[in-house]
């Protein structure tokens, strides 16, 4: 069984400072997922590496982030921060990469309008992610999508 751990617990250390990961091989798991944006740096990779550890997914940002948003400009901004994430998952090795489908929605109308933006930003990120060889794992949500 593959079992990985969230850089998300280590949320609260400095990053600029590296984050000590050696917890988590101590505690038998050998695979990590990166919390985005936090943890989307050279220093935390080396890191994890140096625990002889592997990152097998990351979690892309949640916070300011919505390809389901009927703003056209943060959506477009989500898709393109979602294709970096992929970018520099594929160079960290990892092969999944979690994305929420969109926000919490106050109607039925609203989520159906955000279903269908979200289902149009995904008609752009899943080839992407394909091309680099990144699956993408949509994120279930409550009460909304």
């Amino acid at each position: 069984m593959l079992l990985a751990l969230s850089t998300l617990l280590y949320i609260n250390e400095n990053p600029q400072n590296g984050v000590d990961f050696s917890g988590i091989n101590t505690a038998g798991i050998n695979n990590v997922e990166l919390s985005f944006p936090v943890h989307a740096n050279e220093l935390t990779l080396k890191k994890i590496y140096n625990q002889g550890l592997k990152v097998i997914s990351g979690h892309a940002d949640f916070i300011n982030m919505d390809i389901s948003s009927p703003d056209k400009k943060l959506r477009q901004n989500s898709i393109n921060i979602i294709k970096e994430r992929i970018l520099f998952l594929k160079e960290a090795g990892g092969k999944f990469l979690v994305v929420h489908p969109g926000d919490f929605c106050q109607t039925e109308e609203e989520r159906s309008i955000r279903l269908g933006f979200s289902i149009n930003s995904l008609d752009e990120i899943l080839p992407y992610a394909e091309k680099n060889g990144v699956c993408i794992a949509i994120e279930n949500m409550p009460n909304s999508f």
